[in-house]
């Protein structure tokens, strides 16, 4: 699987930092947070739509808590996820419902505009990251993740004008959990079946959920792999962009486990690509969070356990800039 042979994951990360967020002190405010508890409410580009919510739009701040070991906490409480709302403890590097295409534009004038986006270059390290909620196996419920995302199409303005879904071309991917029982995480788990030799391959014990890494274009294309790690340790995941543009390779704890090369073949799950990976000229903002989604892109809030902390925590996030990959 790894096609970088030449390329040592250790000069990916050793690059310089140029934007950095530590959880385990006091509260970063030089981040996004997205902190929505049980939220109703509608935002104006739902048209009206009963089941949707304004998850962009923080209604309960603080949700997200800072440990002095762990770091961020993402945890979802017992009790949290109500059916028929949505409830999110959500941190990234830029803000939400932003369409960061003009952005890219800054970078292609300056390589050090916007240093809190990947662009071209530049790696994604997610330090100390603990899925202790993957020892639920078939139980465990809503969505999590770390991942790197562009908004194309869904930005406030665009939005507005069309929905939430109309003139989507958000593309995203990253390390992702899922309840296993969805339909998504069931395909990739067939199409698991076919890749070899892939790191992380077989499940270290039973009963326990897998993480799976993704890239994929709304109403395009997707590519994807599952992960089998252990949930009582931490671990470190990165994913770079290369400095030509051309591919975004994904890392867990130095192992190559996913490329996505400019206009390679892909699953398609959509028309507008015509099955082939396709990168937009737009920065991508890095992104933690849980929820209680059902996986699919119509967000939906469901139930959450009354009595189960869904426990998910992360050190550090870091943007690192190379000039040689």
């Amino acid at each position: 699987m790894n096609r970088f042979p030449k390329l040592e994951y250790e000069e990916l990360i050793q690059g310089k930092r140029i934007w950095h967020a530590d959880g385990r002190g006091k509260r970063p405010e030089h981040i996004a947070y997205r902190e929505s508890y049980r939220a109703t409410y509608q935002g104006s580009y739902t048209k009206g739509k009963l089941l949707a919510w304004d998850g962009l739009t923080s209604n309960k701040p603080g949700m997200v808590s800072n440990d002095p070991e762990r770091g961020f906490v993402l945890t979802m409480r017992a009790g949290d996820a109500e059916a028929g709302s949505y409830t999110t403890r959500d941190i990234a590097s830029a803000g939400h419902g932003i369409d960061y295409q003009p952005h890219f534009k800054d970078w292609e004038e300056d390589k050090t505009a916007h240093p809190n986006l990947v662009m071209p270059g530049r790696t994604v390290l997610w330090k100390s990251v603990r899925f202790d909620l993957l020892n639920l196996g078939n139980e465990l419920l809503g969505t999590a993740g770390a991942i790197i995302q562009d908004w194309m199409g869904i930005d406030f303005e665009t939005m507005e004008n069309y929905g939430n879904t109309a003139m989507s071309q958000y593309t995203g991917g990253g390390f992702v959990i899922f309840n296993p029982k969805a339909a998504f995480p069931r395909m990739a788990r067939v199409i698991a079946k076919f890749q070899r030799g892939r790191p992380f391959g077989k499940p270290i014990r039973s009963g326990l959920a897998p993480l799976n890494v993704m890239f994929a274009r709304v109403k395009g294309y997707m590519k994807t792999s599952v992960l089998y790690i252990d949930p009582d340790i931490p671990h470190e995941l990165a994913c770079h962009w290369s400095l030509n543009g051309q591919e975004i390779s994904f890392w867990c704890d130095g192992e190559n486990v996913l490329n996505v090369r400019q206009g390679t073949w892909a699953i398609p799950i959509g028309l507008r690509t015509k099955a082939k990976v396709g990168f937009h000229k737009c920065g991508f903002h890095v992104d933690c969070w849980q929820d209680n989604g059902t996986g699919s892109t119509d967000v939906q809030g469901a139930a959450g356990h009354s009595n189960i902390d869904q426990v998910y925590t992360i050190e550090s996030l870091s943007i690192i800039s190379s000039d040689t990959h």
